[in-house]
């Protein structure tokens, strides 16, 4: 759902481990020799992804149509990003922007 490579990015911490339980996203920060397990509800960070978008100039706008979410920056014109939950739409919106950064 989001990669090790974003959610660093968007908490400004090098994240060793990803584990999604439930609604919650449980990530580690260290080593694997030694670490620091955290804890983030997934529509928190999806809210985080937002923040963190539009610090990098873009604006995510994520609604529903039909059975599925959404993402656009309604400004710039960049792609229709779909998934089947609203944080989900949002993380791959938020790995659009950071490919866009990387190129």
């Amino acid at each position: 759902m989001i990669n090790k490579e974003l959610l660093s990015n968007v908490l400004g911490v090098e994240i060793y481990q990803i584990n999604i339980i439930g609604n919650d996203v449980m990530y580690k920060i260290g080593t694997a020799a030694k670490w620091t397990e955290k804890k983030i509800n997934i529509h928190e960070l999806a809210h985080k992804c937002k923040e963190w978008a539009y610090s990098k100039s873009y604006k995510i706008a994520s609604y529903k149509s039909y059975n599925n979410w959404i993402c656009k920056d309604p400004f710039k014109g960049d792609p229709y990003i779909g998934a089947d939950t609203e944080p989900e739409a949002i993380f791959k919106a938020c790995e659009w922007i950071l490919e866009q950064d990387n190129v």
